[in-house]
């Protein structure tokens, strides 16, 4: 039976909150968690909310829990297709370096197997933690996988998965699976942390919670160390003995993408803290549309202070949002023109001098031999009058309704 005592694992805490988002453990001071799992406003990670970390007793022992000092979003992370998902979120920064996970500097087929782990906490009070879920596997070609996510057919070096098969119960033990939330490498005995659960793809507008079609994509840090380490402003726990030292070939300013292909429209994400969505119902979030993250810059979750990271926004075309957005537009200029027309007809209405009125009657009168106007007689243009001699017989005037009156009052628009 694997045991994980090697390794030190956790989750997020949000509010007093447990997630279920597991954290990729760098140090005692440090660790990486996906920005899905992050509140944002006006696309900035929010200072409202409180974030703690609790460690599992991993390693040393001892579990622990800490209040989150500051939180780096990597700058080219896009929330509309989750790529550069690497978050860094640091605490206990008072004190020394007791412990490090491990990091394999790159992701090559060299592990006797992987590891995909859920980690729960029990109890938050006591800090006791269940039983881990895992499940041993192998990494390989998946197609279907392929074909549900193009972030990961472009980019299988950062990018892992698991399907479905890999569910595994939540944390209530409802018969909903989740994927799991974090994936190690075995090597020589020695767990490697590979990734975290960034998001999965479902194949049809269902839950997670039916026996759906599904795959599980998982961020991996390889790649990203020398950005992490430029954060952290120190050297991690990098295993560099398979590879030598010239294995990383990225930089502080590394960060990828993928072609512009268009998503399957039956194609969606479910990102986040799943447990959040209650487990007999875990909807995703479609793969055109982005959550507001986007302009996200870092923040100190303690302090209030900005670490000025910025992330480069990337507009996502929600099909949705664009049919709403017409149908608002069209009602829009609908009441618009009917105001415009009210307002001129009562401009117009108004435009008569009623203290001329009997002057007007009178001429009517004289130009077309007596003719007598009736009292409801609808307000006429002086032009109008002018040309009533031209009739050979007095004219048929319309009548109406001086009863009727309307009014229409424009409300302002919601900001």
């Amino acid at each position: 039976m694997y045991s994980l005592n090697n390794v030190k694992g956790g989750i997020l805490v949000k509010d007093g909150k447990r997630t279920s988002c597991e954290l990729g453990v760098i140090d005692s001071q440090s660790s990486l968690v996906s920005a899905a799992c992050l509140d944002f406003t006006l696309g900035k990670v929010s200072k409202d909310t409180q974030y703690e970390v609790y460690l599992d007793d991993g390693i040393d022992g001892k579990a622990a829990k800490y209040a989150v000092e500051s939180i780096t979003v990597h700058p080219a992370y896009d929330s509309a297709n989750h790529t550069n998902d690497v978050v860094i979120v640091q605490y206990n920064l008072g004190s020394k370096i007791e412990w490090q996970n491990i990091i394999l500097p790159d992701f090559s087929y060299v592990f006797d197997k992987v590891v995909y782990v859920r980690r729960s906490l029990l109890d938050m009070d006591s800090m006791q933690w269940d039983t881990p879920k895992y499940i041993e596997s192998s990494m390989g070609y998946n197609e279907r996988c392929m074909e549900l996510s193009v972030i990961y057919s472009y980019n299988q070096n950062t990018v892992a998965y698991g399907n479905y098969s890999l569910g595994t119960p939540s944390v209530d033990l409802t018969a909903c699976r989740v994927p799991y939330g974090i994936l190690y490498g075995l090597l020589n005995n020695q767990t490697h942390l590979i990734g975290v659960f960034s998001y999965a793809a479902i194949s049809v507008y269902e839950n997670l919670c039916n026996k759906v079609d599904y795959c599980s994509y998982y961020a991996m840090y390889a790649k990203f160390a020398p950005y992490i380490e430029s954060v952290l402003g120190r050297s991690i726990n990098l295993n560099l003995n398979y590879f030598g030292e010239g294995v990383i070939q990225t930089n502080a300013s590394f960060s990828f993408g993928y072609k512009p292909i268009e998503d399957s429209r039956s194609t969606g994400f479910i990102v986040g803290d799943l447990y959040k969505n209650q487990s007999k119902s875990i909807t995703f979030i479609p793969s055109d549309t982005s959550q507001d993250t986007q302009d996200t810059d870092s923040s100190d979750a303690s302090s209030n202070e900005d670490d000025g990271t910025t992330e480069k926004s990337k507009d996502s075309r929600n099909l949705t949002g664009i049919i709403v957005g017409v149908c608002v537009s069209v009602v829009g200029l609908l009441i618009i023109g009917i105001v415009v027309f009210v307002c001129m007809r009562r401009r117009r209405e108004r435009a008569v001098d009623p203290m001329g009125q009997q002057e007007i009657q009178n001429a009517l009168e004289a130009d077309i031999g007596g003719a007598t106007a009736p009292g409801n007689m609808r307000r006429t243009s002086i032009d109008s009058i002018q040309r009533a001699d031209l009739y050979d017989s007095p004219p048929v005037y319309e009548s109406a309704d001086s009863s009727h009156t309307a009014s229409v009052t424009a409300k302002p628009e919601k900001a």
